[in-house]
């Protein structure tokens, strides 16, 4: 059962990621990507897609370890967050360090981040439900 739901988790996860990611305003999407330039003639979207299945899956597998007994969407947010904020601010300020731009470029990025992170982690925490807690708290 617990790996049913932790495929299941990471399924949604992905979804989650993808659909917030094709919704993305583009004034974010030119901030901080404007400063770089695609050598590629085409895009490698298998990579995008990769990428967001590695989120996919780290946020469903950290997620239980994590989980302190609150509601589902409560835990969810503050867990989706805080992984947005550990994957996405650091990457901010090493950007910011590199590339002489005004600093809203930067990390308005972030706050998109927060938000998709935010939704992904509600999405895993509504699969795993509260049967969580039970299963960690020792009997």
């Amino acid at each position: 059962m617990r790996m049913r739901k932790r495929v299941l988790a990471i399924v949604v996860c992905g979804v989650a990621i993808l659909v917030v990611n094709m919704f993305t305003p583009p004034s974010i999407q030119k901030l901080a990507g404007g400063y770089f330039k695609n050598t590629r003639e085409v895009n490698l979207v298998q990579y995008h897609l990769l990428a967001m299945l590695a989120n996919a899956i780290l946020l469903a597998t950290i997620y239980p370890s994590g989980y302190r007994g609150r509601s589902p969407i409560e835990e969810g947010a503050r867990f989706g967050v805080l992984m947005a904020l550990i994957v996405a601010l650091p990457d901010a300020l090493h950007k910011y360090a590199m590339i002489n731009s005004p600093p809203a470029d930067m990390f308005l990025p972030v706050a998109w981040s927060v938000l998709k992170y935010g939704v992904a982690g509600v999405a895993v925490a509504l699969v795993y439900g509260r049967d969580l807690y039970v299963d960690s708290v020792p009997a």
